[in-house]
C-alpha cells in the first residue's frame, strides 16, 4: 500500500501526522521492517532529507529503534519474551546501519 501511495502521490514522503512524524519515522517506530526497506530501495526518495527527519520532540529514527516498546509484530521472530532486547538491538542496528553515509549531525541542530 505504502509503495502505491508513493507512486501516485510522490509528495507524501513529505507528510507527516501531528506530531511531525513522517512515513519513516512511524515505520521505525512500529518496527515495520518492510515499509522501512521499502524506504530504503526507492530511488525517488531524497534520503538525505527524509532521514534527518525528528518529530516534535526531536526523536530520529534511530532514537525510535532504541525505544523498547512491546508489539505483537517482530519481523525476525525471537521465541521467548526475555529475549525481547535482542530484538530491540537487532532492530537498532539495522536502522543504523541502512543509514550509512546519511549525516546524522543534523537531526540535533
Amino acid at each position: 500500500m505504502v509503495d502505491k501511495i508513493l507512486k501516485c502521490y510522490p509528495v507524501a514522503i513529505d507528510d507527516a501526522d501531528q506530531n511531525m512524524k513522517n512515513i519513516l519515522l512511524l515505520a521505525a517506530e512500529n518496527r515495520q521492517l518492510e515499509v522501512y526497506k521499502l524506504l530504503m530501495k526507492n530511488s525517488g526518495i531524497p534520503k538525505d532529507i527524509v532521514f534527518r527527519k525528528v518529530d516534535n520532540h526531536r526523536n530520529s529514527a534511530l532514537h525510535f529503534a532504541a525505544m523498547i516498546k512491546k508489539y505483537d509484530h517482530k519481523p525476525w521472530p525471537i521465541p521467548r519474551a526475555a529475549l525481547q532486547m535482542q530484538w530491540e538491538i537487532k532492530w537498532y542496528k539495522f536502522l543504523d546501519k541502512s543509514r550509512s553515509g546519511i549525516d546524522l549531525i543534523a537531526c540535533f541542530c
